[in-house]
């Protein structure tokens, strides 16, 4: 990967640079890891595995864990061995949680650990204390960071300069991106958002030059995804159905392409198995079975998604709290030249991964600040976006004004109502219409606009 293509594009490196100043300062000025708090719910469900296996060796009775719980609150009290399931056949507990988020929190683990044991032993090795709080709240910022790394080296292939650099400022400050990288931390929508750009440029770099080191990453980004958000497997319709006009010229045929490199795709099939592997074999230790299906009496209705609520609802519509969404989308009717053959890609991926998000028992995903599972799609929907800008600067300056006074205002919208979730004046949960715009303006609702609030 030449990162040395960045340098030499100043607005694409403006931006790399303002995300890495973001993923220092912003999870400093949080104070859930000082208060022990980064590590819960959720969160705490998919970190579990490393404290496990490294610190107690114990990842499948889980002997330490009523002990950590009592103390840290994992649940916050609510819910003891929140996410656990105890196996009868086995006498395991299963973790529902899939494990890839853990492996991308494992290098900060492993600094924290050691920090502990080593250097300032005034902090328990328990796994949970201060520095391991830190690790996981930094590991969130971090993969943002590399996500915007490998999203601009994609999107720079394809668009000037300065139209990927805006397209990435406002995917990663425009959306509920931010929230989740900076603020609701430890979750896994940061890393996902990282493993599909890498994936996008990966597959950009395969079809231009064939190599198996190429094939090798993207049997691992999309294994990589598997492990960590399932439903996402639904990137691989992005690998397989690549436009060949991106593709090398000496390839306009894509069985003919594949037919060439077949040794190469094997290899991307192994190392896709092989990090497959690594929940299965999980799977199997804990239930006696390859194939286990973690969440038990959660699934999918998908003879009736709640699609509009999905896009729509002021309780977690996705348009409504993430309004840069439905703008981007729009771009992909403005995909010209060769990016043209994108179109029916894009329309096909967003289709079916929005009809599947949204089919989810629990369609709004519990506690957080908007549509927070489409987020995995972010690096995806920059495609649409860069398309859309590319569109508004070839227009009248009056339009242009008009255009980027638009995307201006939903950037700061979107910074506000992190605040304004942050404060509390948005809630995770069970938001309303009437309540919205009682707040909307607010940090601070009052006793009268709380009235419109019914949990």
């Amino acid at each position: 990967m030449k990162t040395s293509i960045i340098t030499s594009k100043p607005y694409s490196m403006f931006v790399l640079l303002l995300v890495l100043l973001a993923s220092i300062y912003l999870p400093i000025r949080q104070s859930k890891w000082n208060q022990l708090d980064v590590i819960k719910w959720d969160a705490s469900g998919y970190y579990l595995y490393l404290p496990a296996f490294f610190i107690y060796k114990d990842i499948g009775h889980l002997k330490f864990y009523d002990a950590i719980d009592q103390k840290y609150l994992l649940a916050s009290g609510e819910i003891k061995q929140y996410g656990l399931y105890p196996q009868s056949t086995t006498g395991k507990i299963l973790n529902k949680y899939a494990i890839g988020v853990a492996l991308a929190e494992l290098p900060l683990f492993i600094l924290a650990d050691v920090y502990c044991k080593y250097i300032n032993p005034i902090y328990e090795c328990d796994g949970y204390s201060l520095p391991y709080q830190m690790a996981v709240a930094y590991s969130t910022g971090f993969w943002t960071l590399i996500g915007t790394l490998f999203l601009l080296l994609f999107l720079i292939k394809i668009f000037k300069d300065k139209i990927a650099a805006l397209a990435v400022l406002l995917i990663v400050f425009g959306t509920n991106l931010f929230c989740y990288s900076y603020s609701n931390l430890g979750m896994s929508h940061s890393l996902m958002f990282m493993l599909h750009a890498a994936l996008l440029y990966y597959t950009y770099q395969w079809y231009q030059k064939p190599k198996i080191a190429f094939a090798l990453a993207i049997g691992l980004l999309l294994g990589w995804i598997s492990i960590a958000r399932p439903i996402d497997i639904v990137a691989a319709l992005i690998v397989i159905c690549w436009p060949m006009a991106l593709a090398t010229n000496v390839y306009k045929n894509r069985l003919n392409l594949w037919k060439q490199h077949i040794a190469s795709i094997l290899w991307s099939i192994i190392v896709f198995i092989g990090m497959l592997a690594i929940q299965l074999l999980y799977w199997k230790y804990i239930t006696g079975h390859f194939i286990h299906f973690s969440y038990q009496d959660e699934g999918f209705n998908f003879l009736k998604p709640e699609l509009f609520n999905g896009l729509f609802s002021f309780r977690k519509g996705w348009f409504i709290y993430t309004p840069l969404a439905f703008i981007a989308l729009s771009g992909i009717f403005f995909l010209k030249n060769e990016l043209k053959a994108f179109r029916w890609i894009l329309i096909c991926y967003f289709v079916l991964f929005i009809y599947i998000v949204f089919s989810w028992w629990m369609w709004y995903y519990g506690w957080g600040f908007g549509a927070r599972a489409m987020i995995d799609s972010y690096a995806i929907l920059a495609i649409a976006l860069g398309a859309l800008l590319n569109y508004i600067t070839a227009q009248k300056r009056l339009f242009q004004f008009f255009s980027f006074s638009v995307l201006l205002f939903v950037l700061w919208l979107n910074l506000y109502q992190t605040k304004q979730f942050e404060m509390g004046a948005i809630q995770g949960d069970h938001m309303n219409r009437k309540f919205y715009f009682r707040v909307w303006n607010k940090l601070h609702p009052s006793p009268e606009d709380w009235k419109y609030y019914n949990p």
